[in-house]
């Protein structure tokens, strides 16, 4: 294939010495709706007719622009056979995946043209085999930017997915930005890294270890998931949490992302591993959600020992606002807003058996919410009942689970300990402060369960923080 590269700099030529190849070496490549595929397509006045060609023509480090228009199942048929159908392929994956349309399998640069609203890949009638419509696997990679991103749809299992389970560390990160994902069953899913190789999660002996100072970001941003029925909008489960004795050498940040009428808007946990041993102590610590916004989902933040929790909003969501279950960790919930859901504003439990207070719970907003609660889930283990419209801002249903991964994931263990939330310098719906009747939200009472206390007072006479959708 005949390339058109820029003359190494200087610059380029250090980094690449130092192994770090520059970009001056990167090409683009084209790839259009009235293109051809070859194993030479790629320039402008040839351009590819699939993204899964241009991919396959390209190198590390090259960028793909992809014209306005329609990308995946375009003959509709499901077989993949039409001369301007995407380049499907199987997956061997420990998250689920079981093949791809559109494999972003090399470190490369994937964008649009003119923007999500005009380039779309469609799964048509491929659900089955290929259940990832979009799946990025290679350190690196970038799918969409702001302004640049796709929308992807057709109905699939998982729209956008991010498949780190064979990693056990990043050097470059991956970032999903600016993308849409209509109608799929999981619109963006996030899955790894392993983290341990199988040897009790430290460097055994020979192993490939993480070089110092190389953690990558693994950065889904400005996305908007919608319609994902009884799925997730956004999910991010990492496999392990601490690898070779310290902190895994990978980041996760979930930010500016929407997420609307999907089952669950937000959902971070710790992930599966087939690495025995390697979940005792897991948690998703390093995954950081920062100012993203569900709307109308039935469940709007279900997060599982996530990280820093900061300027989010959950509103109008059937049930719980925020479902946050922590282990005692410091972690920041901070100028978080919680408005107008059926369910509280936020559950909160703990993991654990020993009596905690936490302190990190604070400037948050909480009005209009448990006004007309459904069911709530069923884990914790106890279900919370404090009766029909009890206005909670917090539901503090405490210490209600040991830590087993063996046995079963989680077991109960009754009596629980006590758990009390320092709630301090939020805001509930009113500048009188907590009200079980009226306006504003209230805590305690009621919305304390299971040997658990939440301390509010002082409290803010005003919202500290509503976030506006992004």
């Amino acid at each position: 294939m005949t390339r058109r590269r820029t003359l190494p700099t200087i610059t380029a030529i250090l980094m690449s010495v130092n192994g770090f190849a520059g970009s001056a070496w990167a090409a683009s490549l084209s790839v259009a709706n009235n293109g051809i595929d070859s194993n030479a397509c790629g320039l402008p006045s040839t351009p590819c007719r699939t993204i899964s060609q241009a991919i396959e023509n390209a190198q590390p480090g090259d960028t793909i622009w992809v014209g306005a228009g329609h990308y995946g199942d375009v003959s509709g048929n499901g077989s993949f056979s039409g001369a301007a159908d995407e380049h499907p392929q199987p997956m061997v994956s420990d998250a689920g995946f079981t093949g791809c349309i559109v494999c972003v399998n090399k470190r490369v640069k994937v964008y649009s043209n003119s923007g999500a609203a005009v380039t779309t890949i469609d799964s048509g009638a491929s659900p089955g085999m290929f259940n990832v419509t979009v799946a990025i696997t290679a350190d690196g990679a970038c799918f969409g930017s702001p302004g640049h991103g796709f929308t992807v749809t057709g109905g699939n299992a998982i729209g956008v997915g991010v498949d780190l389970s064979n990693w056990t560390y990043s050097r470059f990160g991956i970032n999903v930005a600016g993308n849409r994902d209509l109608k799929d069953g999981a619109g963006f899913q996030v899955m790894g890294p392993r983290g341990c190789d199988g040897n009790g999660c430290i460097c055994p002996p020979g192993a490939q270890c993480p070089p110092v100072g190389w953690y990558g970001v693994i950065d889904i941003n400005t996305n908007e998931s919608v319609g994902n029925g009884t799925g997730t909008g956004f999910s991010v489960s990492p496999k392990f949490a601490f690898g070779y004795g310290k902190p895994a050498p990978l980041a996760f940040l979930l930010r500016d992302n929407v997420a609307s009428a999907a089952g669950i808007g937000f959902g971070v946990a710790p992930g599966a591993s087939q690495c025995d041993g390697c979940l005792n102590g897991s948690t998703a610590h390093e995954v950081s959600v920062i100012h993203n916004a569900a709307s109308g989902n039935g469940e709007g933040f279900a997060l599982f020992l996530a990280g820093p929790t900061l300027d989010n909003l959950a509103t109008d969501n059937a049930s719980i606002g925020f479902d946050v279950t922590e282990d005692g960790s410091a972690q920041l919930f901070k100028r978080n807003s919680a408005i107008g859901n059926g369910g509280p504003g936020v559950m909160f439990s703990v993991l654990g058996l020993e009596p905690i207070v936490l302190d990190s719970f604070t400037q948050n907003s909480f009005f209009a919410n448990d006004r007309n609660r459904p069911p709530l889930p069923t884990f914790p283990p106890v279900q919370p009942d404090p009766g029909p419209s009890a206005h909670c801002g917090v539901l503090n249903v405490g210490a209600v689970a040991g830590y087993s991964w063996g046995e079963q994931p989680f077991n109960a263990f009754p009596p629980y300990a006590a758990v009390t939330l320092q709630a301090q310098g939020n805001y509930w719906g009113s500048k009188q402060g907590p009200q079980a009747h009226g306006p504003g939200d209230t805590f305690g009472g009621a919305c304390d369960q299971n040997n658990a206390t939440t301390i509010a007072l002082p409290f803010s006479m005003s919202p500290a923080n509503v976030i506006p959708v992004p």
